[in-house]
């Protein structure tokens, strides 16, 4: 059985023109909600405060929120120290055009950059204000959240998943949250999904279509120090199958993609030893069974195992690409694991790196 592909591979770009995407290359802002020592990777907070998970209606689990579902402002409490640990001072802020605070569930931007976006092209931000720990309102920022979802989608390739340290395509535990990420593809937008002279957020920053990025100067360095751009593509036709509109929970995606393929793989979870599966999860464990749902651990017991993981990445591959399909349709995951391991072992002895399809 084949099914038709309902995705283009290649197209003519919009006549939008490409976008601009503007952010500051800084993290020096933590709010009051990162509790605990951060840590060195990203940064991140070991705990974020639940005052603002329930605030945001948060899942406690990976952070995500609704900022559709919201419409009055989030005003943000910074600490008096940046990240490295230096007071906050005017002379901090001058070239914080936007930032996107450690433990903050929305960013913030100067108040002149803002100024010159204009309201007409920010009329889906919302705006607040951002209030410096134990003193007042910090004039020079506001905190902002756009109420529209922008999308930067990726094109499909072979190579999707080749990366697969750093590939992934998972769901949260507790609320079931579609992610995917880390895919070998040039970066591209939905024209449909762009408002032509708006402004989107695309935290830590925003982004602009080049009219408006060349009306405001915004890759000019010298008129935005700190600030960096870089660009990406847009078309009127979908180059990745995903599906419109982008889903935000694991649940959209399995539905959409049952309209084109037979079966959609289960992304199993690694759930660490002692802990219990999130929300989500134990649903689906309640329903499918905990060995459908939950895969090995690497050899540490601190990750999901390499093999599980490539098995997965293979049968989502086996979705979109028929000779994938062919190769693997009639073994099961054992068989699937067995046929990687020996296809990496003989990729390595050509001196092929870490392929791990044909």
């Amino acid at each position: 059985m084949c099914w038709n592909k309902w995705w283009k591979s290649r197209a003519p770009k919009s006549e939008i023109g490409p976008l601009c995407h503007f952010y500051t290359d800084a993290h020096e802002l933590i709010s009051v909600w990162a509790l605990g020592r951060l840590s060195a990777v990203g940064a991140r907070p070991q705990v974020i405060s639940e005052d603002i998970e329930t605030e945001v209606a948060a899942c406690t689990e990976c952070g995500r929120w609704d900022p559709a579902a919201r419409s009055d402002p989030i005003d943000v409490v910074i600490r008096s120290t940046t990240r490295t640990g230096r007071p906050i001072t005017r002379r901090t802020l001058k070239n914080l055009w936007t930032q996107n605070p450690i433990g903050s569930p929305v960013a913030t931007i100067r108040a002149d950059l803002l100024e010159s976006l204009g309201p007409k092209r920010t009329q889906t931000w919302v705006i607040g204000k951002v209030l410096l720990e134990g003193s007042g309102e910090v004039e020079e920022l506001r905190s902002y959240f756009d109420t529209r979802t922008f999308v930067c989608r990726s094109k499909h390739t072979r190579n999707w998943f080749k990366n697969h340290g750093s590939a992934r395509c998972e769901a949260c535990q507790e609320c079931g949250a579609f992610t995917l990420s880390g895919t070998m593809g040039g970066s591209y937008s939905l024209a449909s999904d762009i408002d032509h002279n708006g402004a989107h957020e695309d935290s830590p920053g925003f982004v602009v279509p080049k009219s408006v990025s060349d009306e405001l100067e915004l890759t000019q360095r010298r008129k935005w120090p700190l600030g960096h751009t870089w660009w990406s593509n847009t078309y009127d036709v979908l180059l990745d199958p995903i599906g419109r509109p982008y889903p935000k929970t694991w649940d959209e995606f399995e539905a959409d993609q049952a309209k084109h393929v037979p079966a959609v793989p289960f992304p199993k979870c690694h759930v660490p030893d002692g802990s219990n599966p999130g929300t989500w999860l134990q649903e689906k464990i309640d329903t499918h069974g905990y060995k459908a749902c939950v895969g090995d651990k690497d050899l540490n017991g601190s990750y999901l195992d390499e093999t599980t993981r490539l098995v997965f990445f293979t049968r989502l591959r086996a979705m979109w690409e028929p000779h994938v399909r062919a190769h693997v349709k009639n073994l099961t995951d054992d068989q699937l694991a067995i046929d990687i391991l020996e296809h990496k072992i003989a990729a390595s002895d050509r001196g092929e790196g870490l392929s791990y399809l044909p």
